[in-house]
């Protein structure tokens, strides 16, 4: 006796692949110290200093090319340091979904 071909398998299997996600990004951390009482800037957004003069930034890393400008302007108004960072992001190939965008599906 024969048993009948299980179907219900390859659909399972169909199922299962449809609701597979995949995600991947990257951030950005910027940080440096400068004396406490001096101003600094990102561009024209200052930045807030811890006690001790340090800062830390952390941005979403897209795609592209990313500029910053850092300026450590002195209470005095006397004196600025700068340093000008440029960063490039390039993503040659992206399959993916959120969690969210998955989903189940019947074939």
């Amino acid at each position: 006796m024969q048993l009948p071909r299980v179907r219900w398998l390859p659909a399972l299997a169909a199922q299962i692949a449809a609701s597979h996600h995949g995600e991947a990004d990257a951030e950005l951390i910027v940080y440096g110290a400068t004396e406490p009482s001096a101003s600094l800037f990102i561009g024209d957004q200052q930045v807030t200093l811890e006690a001790d003069g340090t800062f830390r930034v952390q941005v979403p890393f897209r795609d592209g090319e990313q500029l910053y400008p850092i300026r450590a302007i002195a209470a005095d108004r006397e004196q600025e340091r700068s340093i000008r960072m440029e960063f490039e992001r390039r993503t040659p190939e992206a399959h993916v979904n959120s969690r969210e965008e998955a989903q189940l599906a019947w074939f």
